[in-house]
């Protein structure tokens, strides 16, 4: 859709997922190295061209950290992002495990970053986000997201600078906008698009 709306589009895998070299899930951090590479990648093959970012789940929360200081980043549709790894997974482990959350979640943190390199606690899309300002945010979310609380959308929200829209859809769960209304979901996105890159020259990945 977002093709024949005239967009130049592209789609990528993160590392460790199929087509991709083999790496562990970080859960962000190093997934950012993705995204950045992506950009080099557009910028090499388009120029200088506007590009919106359109994430889900930790894609969301990676576009926003991403896009914040990067300034070839016009526009982020974020869908269903988390605002902090952290704070998802102790309340993630409290939820399900009914134990205090540092029991788990302090020690699966130190091994991730003893076997990755990556340090999740320095990955906090919420604190990013307010750094895309003047440039705009849409925050999409379902309220009836069993993965990462539509709450989370509701603390991005509240922390970004304007422009800034949220979405929050009925009934839906965790990314699950697109397949519970695709026209008014595609409807939505294209809209914003359209108005945050404008009408020729877009790249949208």
């Amino acid at each position: 859709a977002l093709r024949r709306a005239g967009f130049s589009v592209v789609a990528f895998g993160w590392r460790g997922t199929p087509g991709s070299d083999p790496a562990p899930h970080t859960l962000g951090p190093n997934e950012q190295r993705d995204l950045m590479a992506v950009l080099d990648a557009i910028r090499d093959r388009l120029g200088p061209a506007p590009i919106g970012l359109l994430g889900y789940s930790m894609g969301g929360a990676v576009s926003i950290s991403v896009g914040a200081d990067d300034p070839r980043v016009r526009a982020v549709c974020a869908d269903s992002a988390f605002a902090d790894p952290v704070t998802l997974l102790e309340e993630r482990i409290h939820h399900q495990l009914r134990l205090p959350a540092a029991v788990l979640a302090d020690p699966v943190i130190a091994l991730m970053a003893r076997r990755t390199g990556a340090r999740l606690a320095d990955f906090r899309p919420i604190s990013a986000v307010a750094r895309l300002s003047p440039r705009p945010i849409l925050l999409i979310h379902g309220d009836a997201d069993a993965s990462v609380p539509v709450e989370d959308a509701h603390r991005l929200y509240a922390a970004a600078g304007d422009p800034r829209d949220l979405w929050v859809l009925p009934g839906v769960g965790h990314v699950g906008g697109y397949f519970a209304d695709r026209a008014a979901y595609v409807e939505r996105v294209i809209d914003f698009f359209d108005c945050s890159l404008g009408l020729t020259g877009r790249a949208l990945s």
